[in-house]
């Protein structure tokens, strides 16, 4: 697993964390195999996009008109404004459309918890970044947003389907950083999901690891 959905690269130590993971399921009695479920990534972002701005306009007009006054700069974070300035040119259609993929998702995951228990995955496509490597303060929308796509791959899917999924500190690089593992189970199976982290935290405990100050 070199690259996520939509051709994302996934960092080799994430890569690294999610194999180690498998192999200790494995080790406990569980079935593994490599399998994802099919859909349409860009699909989903395009949609995603819209609902953003859409509910981000929406979310500034309640304010404003609960203060009874107009936006002025400085009231929220650039790439806030231009989530905001984006809804504008929206239109209903788009609404519609974007609501009509995010089922379609949903749809396509309920069928692959059909045949199996849970997804295994990185959390993120990359270890935990820097401060300052994602600005909300600047003015490019369309660079933030591929920046941010290129980190989180694999949680989208369950923020749109409903499906419940917990990130586990179950991996660490040498200098001591957490890498997450993401587990995703089917819609309303939330005790399958603390049912197995437990287990896996049990064999792989992580509340003593403390960062090196």
């Amino acid at each position: 697993m070199k690259k996520a959905v939509g051709g994302v690269p996934v960092h080799a130590e994430c890569i690294k964390g999610v194999e180690a993971v498998a192999k200790l399921c494995q080790e406990l009695g569980h079935h593994v195999e490599e399998a994802a479920p099919d859909f349409n990534f860009e699909g989903l972002r395009w949609a995603m996009g819209v609902i953003i701005a859409a509910n981000v306009r929406n979310a500034l007009d309640f304010r404003l008109e609960a203060l009874k006054r107009e936006q002025r700069q400085g009231d929220v974070e650039r790439i806030t404004e231009l989530w905001a300035e984006q809804a504008r040119k929206l239109t209903a259609r788009d609404y519609a459309r974007a609501i009509v993929i995010v089922h379609g998702v949903g749809r396509r995951f309920g069928a692959f918890f059909r045949d199996y228990d849970l997804l295994l995955s990185p959390t993120l496509a990359e270890p935990p970044l820097p401060l300052g490597s994602t600005d909300m303060m600047g003015n490019d929308l369309e660079a933030y947003n591929e920046r941010l796509f290129r980190l989180i791959p694999f949680t989208p899917q369950f923020n749109v389907s409903g499906g419940p999924a917990a990130s586990l500190p179950l991996h660490w690089t040498e200098s001591g950083l957490p890498v997450g593992i993401q587990l995703g189970a089917d819609f309303g199976n939330e005790a399958l999901l603390f049912r197995i982290s437990a287990q896996l935290e049990a064999a792989r405990p992580w509340k003593d690891k403390r960062p090196t100050l």
